[in-house]
């Protein structure tokens, strides 16, 4: 509740200067849970302490009919996102591109990039794409707003040059 500043639309920080927003990222539901009344009284719990680790007592789950929940966050990194949000194109266009990006003296940027008429947009495209990096299904940036940049660029990227896509093309 109440993680994004109104006015920037940042997300806000807490006191120890960690974002206060955060990933569930293990949740053990074990079996016999009629209606899904844990995964209902995770989101009451967080509600009613603006806090998704608050000390718990026997008291206050006795008085407010909670359960204990089990699961883990980690702290939400905005420099890192899924490729999901990358369709398969955008995606094997990206591993193509980091794959080449590694081998200078065979991959030159500004042949791939010919297609595009405007020196600008050649270096624009070259800046854009230099500094992220894939780890398993996850992509990286030096920062979140960067990342955010990315997404979007390659996207227009490949709609606008489909050639593009087709010279990183690995055979």
């Amino acid at each position: 509740m109440e993680v994004f500043d109104p006015e920037t639309g940042q997300v806000k920080k807490d006191d120890q200067g960690q974002l206060k927003i955060a990933v569930v990222v293990d949740w053990p539901i074990i079996a016999g849970l009629l209606g899904g009344e844990e995964y209902k009284n995770f989101f009451k719990w967080a509600k009613h302490f603006n806090n998704y680790h608050p000390e718990v007592t026997d008291e206050i789950l006795r008085l407010n009919n909670y359960r204990v929940l089990r699961y883990q966050t980690a702290t939400f990194d905005e420099s890192v996102s899924s490729l999901r949000v990358f369709c398969e194109e955008e995606r094997q266009f990206l591993q193509s591109y980091l794959w080449l990006r590694q081998l200078p003296e065979f991959f030159k940027p500004t042949e791939l990039f010919a297609v595009m008429e405007d020196n600008n947009a050649k270096k624009q495209a070259e800046m854009k794409l230099q500094d992220f990096y894939i780890d398993k299904n996850k992509i990286s940036f030096t920062d979140g707003s960067a990342l955010q940049a990315l997404i979007g660029y390659v996207k227009r990227l490949l709609q606008l040059y489909p050639g593009i896509k087709e010279n990183t093309t690995i055979r």
